[in-house]
């Protein structure tokens, strides 16, 4: 494999979802995407939306609150954005505290998968080059073994 710590990464991630045990997690209509690119803010109003549905489903949640986490850096990075979420009773504080770390993994996981199959296949849809996929690749890799 050019990724040998990619499969042990990948069962860590799945064995703390079984442990989290995601049915108990809040499920409901998602975007499964809500990178920063897909927002849009109406100057006139203020009003915000997103675009780029394509990936829209049924799902936990919180897992669009992980991916715009993971997309700004850190959960401290992120703090007025989960915040601002648990202010306005997007998601339950008790299952935000218990769940983002585990979710946080496996959307880097994720990403981990998606950026090393772009890599194999040489994909450079939407990005400068493969250098690019070999950082979001090791930015991954970074968070997947931190504190390992």
């Amino acid at each position: 494999s050019a990724h040998p710590w990619l499969h042990p990464a990948l069962g860590a991630v799945a064995a703390r979802l079984r442990r989290l045990r995601p049915e108990t997690l809040g499920w409901g209509p998602i975007h499964g995407d809500p990178a920063l690119e897909h927002f849009r803010i109406d100057p006139a109003t203020g009003r915000c939306g997103l675009i780029d549905w394509g990936a829209a489903g049924r799902g936990a949640r919180l897992y669009d609150l992980a991916t715009a986490v993971m997309d700004l850096g850190t959960p401290d990075d992120a703090a007025p954005l989960v915040e601002g979420y648990l202010a306005q009773g997007a998601l339950p504080p008790s299952e935000v505290t218990r769940a983002l770390p585990a979710l946080l993994d496996f959307r880097h996981a994720v990403n981990a998968v998606y950026y090393a199959g772009r890599l194999h296949h040489g994909d450079t849809t939407g990005v400068a080059d493969r250098a690019e996929n070999a950082t979001r690749l090791a930015d991954a890799r970074r968070w997947l073994e931190r504190g390992r």
